[in-house]
């Protein structure tokens, strides 16, 4: 029973991290799409802009998932 509760956990854990992953993808790619829309600059280049934000990079500014 204790492994079978562990199991259990830990797909639980995994089905989370999963999600929240699919989350930060879905927010990041609405945040590159607003940057090629409104900056006027390349995908790559806005891509390159949210690793930046996402990495600490550009002070002050940081995105909310």
């Amino acid at each position: 029973a204790d492994i079978e509760a562990k199991a259990k956990a830990a797909e639980a854990e995994k089905a989370k991290r999963e999600a929240d992953l699919e989350h930060r993808r879905v927010v990041n790619r609405a945040a590159v799409a607003a940057l090629v829309a409104s900056a006027g600059i390349s995908e790559k280049q806005a891509q390159e802009v949210i690793k930046a934000i996402h990495g600490g990079l550009i002070p002050r500014v940081s995105i909310s998932y």
